[in-house]
């Protein structure tokens, strides 16, 4: 066998791989539109799109004139930071509205939910040392190794 028929025959065989990773691939791994993430996007928000991609395919087919292309853009990325900007509102007042209600539970919860990573997890180990007591004297340690106390003349000052 000559060194060529194992590179064609290497290159057969990497091909095959290929095609059957990416056939598994898009029959097990699922898949999500673009914006799902995006739970503020509205159907308006849909129609500005289809509008401000059909004016730009006008445009470019006319020779790319000076028209109305930029304010049909323009009213699109508007219409999308009033959206997000909406939503973070609405999140906003549902946060208060629970705070005032004295609801620290669902507060902590919906707060959690939108700003935390829900795959980070609290550290049992410092500095090699283990145990919550441990751990929290380390703290304390270092804290007051960078922070000095105001002496009383600064006291006197800041009063």
């Amino acid at each position: 066998m000559s060194s060529v028929d194992h590179s064609a025959r290497l290159e057969s065989y990497y091909g095959d791989i290929k095609w059957c990773l990416h056939t598994a691939a898009s029959s097990c791994v699922p898949s999500t539109k673009m914006g799902v993430q995006k739970h503020w996007w509205t159907p308006e928000l849909n129609e500005l799109k289809q509008q401000c991609i059909d004016t730009t395919d006008l445009w470019k087919s006319v020779g790319r004139p000076r028209s109305n292309r930029i304010r049909c853009k323009l009213k699109y990325k508007n219409a999308i930071k009033e959206a997000a900007a909406n939503a973070d509102n609405a999140f906003n007042d549902r946060l208060y509205e629970k705070l005032c209600a004295k609801d620290n539970t669902a507060f902590w919860k919906a707060w959690r939910k939108r700003f935390c990573s829900h795959n980070q997890k609290p550290t049992n180990i410092v500095n090699g040392c283990f145990g919550e007591d441990i751990i929290g004297h380390e703290f304390s340690k270092y804290f007051m190794s960078i922070v000095t106390p105001n002496s009383v003349t600064t006291d006197d000052l800041y009063k």
